[in-house]
């Protein structure tokens, strides 16, 4: 408790009649009450007028100023010894610790309860007699041992007086009386001195150092367990941590010397171009995609026009001749689809590359390499874009855009303008009497005679029969138009 000197400024209610001490309520007025101040001895004067409140003053001098405070005292004493009991609060003590690991802190608080509220027995008390290097306002003697009872009342217990009772480890609790109504008798101050636990606090208590040291102690095992599990599980996560990192690093060790191998087949595959060219072009009549395209646009590699062998860029990306995968495609999203269908719903770009994935030799070094884009370097992407099918494709139809087959809807959607080309229904056209049945209605006169002289340089100089003739006059100039 601290000191509050401001506290209860009442004048002297009590005085000491030989060792008897007295209420002002229990004694005459005027000297007539024979009292005597406890704490300086001097003669006291019962002041009972009718204005202020009743009080001693001391006779013809100074008033003590420890008068109040020793007269409490003594009357603690008397309380004590008349009732020989003292009712003890309760005894609770906090810990707390607090530890730190791998930048996590934690804190563990607990709380125990040294003593609980109890009525003691007394056998004997003392007032103000020097112990050691303090004089205890009162020391009660319980079960044969001493507690210390400091009365505050303006005072209380200082540092330097509390330290020493720690050093003499002697139970001592302290009883606040400032508050205490003291004008109407000892029965207020005896309720607090003997029955109220609310006013005292424990200064010492011999069983608080061993009890507070394990309470500590267990509060830092405890705080050590999970300390040592937070560290437990943090290396444990460093550990897996740096074992995906290793795991990461071997997955990516082997990506890259995959993407080595892809890129060395790729520079390869450029570099022997025009051998492989020479290869796919022999494959031709055996390539699946090609018999289809073939078959259902009735053509041959002789009579193939020429929009549909047509270089664009990215075509590496297919382990066959173009003439197989532009036939494929024109034969399977745009030829003769006005045939079948009244309104043709338009072709998409994702549904072209789809079916090239779907029915067309690919490069696999290269798709591997697509696989890996997001990690290719600027100058293995220059190397990617010239293997990238959709972009062959998006290319190709630009083209057909141009020969006016198709025509840009939106987003990656062409519709179709024309399905087919005149040349196919005209080679077709072939009658027994060994003539060509050709359309010129919508050849000008200049291409009707570049036809003409043509057909007869193949049948003269060639050495071909008429029909025969006539035929390659007219692919040829088709297909000069188409390109043109």
């Amino acid at each position: 408790m601290q000191n509050n000197d401001s506290r209860n400024q009442v004048k002297l209610p009590f005085g000491l009649r030989g060792e008897k001490l007295l209420h002002i309520t229990e004694v005459p007025k005027g000297l007539a009450c024979g009292c005597r101040c406890t704490a300086c001895g001097s003669q006291l004067v019962a002041r009972k007028g009718d204005k202020n409140t009743h009080h001693f003053a001391h006779y013809q001098q100074e008033e003590c100023p420890h008068a109040v405070e020793t007269a409490l005292h003594y009357a603690a004493k008397a309380i004590l010894e008349q009732t020989l009991e003292i009712a003890l609060p309760e005894l609770i003590i906090q810990e707390q610790v607090t530890g730190e690991t791998c930048g996590q802190s934690r804190t563990k608080v607990d709380q125990i309860t040294i003593c609980e509220k109890a009525i003691k027995k007394i056998d004997r008390v003392e007032l103000e007699k020097p112990l050691n290097r303090i004089v205890p306002d009162v020391i009660a003697y319980i079960d044969g041992k001493p507690l210390l009872v400091e009365i505050a009342v303006t005072h209380f217990i200082d540092s330097s007086k509390e330290q020493k009772i720690n050093d003499m480890e002697i139970d001592t609790v302290e009883i606040d009386l400032s508050d205490v109504d003291r004008s109407i008798g000892l029965e207020s101050i005896r309720s607090a001195v003997v029955d109220s636990t609310s006013n005292k606090a424990w200064i010492f208590h011999s069983n608080e150092k061993s009890i507070r040291h394990q309470l500590r102690s267990k509060l830092e095992s405890e705080l050590k367990q999970e300390l040592d599990e937070i560290f437990q599980r943090e290396q444990e996560k460093k550990r897996i941590e740096e074992e995906q990192l290793k795991l990461r690093q071997a997955k990516q060790q082997k990506i890259r010397v995959l993407i080595d191998k892809c890129l060395d087949d790729s520079y390869k595959h450029l570099i022997s171009n025009s051998q492989l060219e020479s290869k796919y072009n022999q494959e031709i009549q055996s390539q699946p995609a090609w018999k289809r395209s073939a078959s259902i646009m009735n053509i041959s590699l002789e009579t193939l026009p020429a929009f549909l062998n047509i270089p664009v860029k990215g075509e590496y990306i297919f382990a066959c001749d173009r003439r197989v995968w532009q036939a494929g495609l024109f034969s399977s999203f745009i030829y003769n689809k006005f045939k079948k269908y009244e309104n043709p719903y338009p072709i998409r770009l994702e549904a072209m590359n789809k079916w090239c994935s779907k029915y067309l030799p690919l490069n696999n070094f290269a798709l591997t390499l697509w696989s890996k884009k997001q990690i290719l370097k600027p100058d293995e992407l220059a190397v990617l874009n010239l293997f990238d099918s959709y972009g062959a494709i998006r290319e190709f139809v630009r083209h057909l855009e141009h020969a006016g087959f198709l025509k840009y809807a939106y987003k990656s959607r062409y519709v179709i303008l024309k399905d087919h080309w005149p040349t196919h229904e005209l080679l077709e056209q072939n009658d027994n009497s060994g003539s060509f049945d050709y359309d010129h209605s919508g050849m000008t006169e200049n291409e009707l005679e570049q036809f003409q002289e043509r057909a007869a340089i193949h049948e003269f100089c060639g050495g071909l029969p008429r029909i025969q003739a006539e035929r390659m006059a007219y692919m040829s100039l088709i297909s000069e138009n188409n390109q043109n």
